[in-house]
């Protein structure tokens, strides 16, 4: 490589490195100001997790999370509502990459509602391949188990001995796929609506919303600990990242200057030489005149 593109190599490095320092102070931001618990959903489209979550935060329209039939939720939405950050996620089978990019969002979630329509059955491939790669991916189980609650949504779909028994099954695959147990929750975000729209408390009381919401705000008191510490880990691994990046630019920047310097050097030698030369053949062609 001649020294013109070198340079042009150093002048592309550098704002490499400048990046590097706006995702460190991005980082840092955000970890100051995103110190509300965060409650997600994940699960299989059209299972009933944006129901669940409009529930939850009392949006009896149920449109602040978009509800169809077809895929509505194609990336991540996150809402700051109150006292939590909820985030609604894509269907798990939705998308080749879905499973991937659910996974890498709920690395650090407070809560995890696993979302499962039981008139469906017991659990579907895909949701057996993501617990698949829940396991492979966290080096404790526990750790994503004991943030999670399994959701049995539309439980008014079935008949109560049905539900019972769809629990059951999903239970020992939960414990056979994942080598662990989740806590695991019967809900219904239409009696809740009608409950809530009609006033009649034994809807709500059936809904099991307001029951998930105190399951979901004893994980938090029982992890809050937990989960600041696993944050600013994740921060200082970032940033010891970031500077171990950095360096390694350095050097190679000094490395690149140390060359240069070296070829300018050696140019300059040459051309005195050259010089001298010269000097000395018109001096010989002086004194032969």
């Amino acid at each position: 490589m001649d020294a013109t593109k070198r340079i042009e190599e150093i002048e592309r490095l550098a704002p490499i490195a400048s990046e590097d320092l706006k995702k460190l102070k991005h980082l840092l931001e955000n970890m100051e100001k995103n110190k509300k618990p965060i409650v997600a959903t994940i699960g299989l489209y059209n299972h009933g997790k944006s129901s669940i979550l409009n529930a939850l935060i009392g949006d009896l329209d149920n449109r602040t999370f978009k509800v169809a039939d077809k895929r509505e939720t194609t990336r991540i939405e996150i809402k700051d509502m109150g006292d939590f950050v909820y985030m609604d996620t894509p269907g798990i089978d939705a998308r080749e990459d879905d499973d991937r990019r659910v996974l890498d969002a709920v690395i650090d979630i407070d809560v995890i509602l696993f979302v499962h329509n039981p008139s469906t059955g017991e659990l579907a491939s895909k949701e057996v391949e993501f617990l698949h790669l829940v396991k492979k991916s966290f080096k404790d189980v526990r750790d994503f188990a004991d943030r999670t609650i399994f959701v049995l949504s539309r439980i008014d779909e079935l008949k109560e001995g049905e539900v019972e028994r769809v629990k059951n099954k999903i239970k020992s695959q939960i414990r056979e796929y994942l080598g662990a147990d989740i806590y695991i929750k019967e809900v219904s975000a239409k009696r809740y609506f009608k409950g809530m729209k009609e006033n009649k408390n034994i809807f709500i009381e059936k809904s099991g919303i307001v029951s998930l919401r105190d399951a979901i705000f004893a994980i938090i008191r029982l992890n809050a600990d937990k989960m600041m510490a696993s944050r600013k880990e994740k921060v200082i691994k970032t940033i010891d990242s970031i500077i171990s990046n950095l360096n390694r630019r350095a050097k190679k920047l000094y490395e690149e200057v140390n060359i240069l310097t070296q070829e300018k050097q050696k140019f300059e030698s040459d051309v005195f030489e050259e010089l001298w030369l010269i000097n000395s053949t018109i001096e010989e062609y002086k004194k032969a005149l």
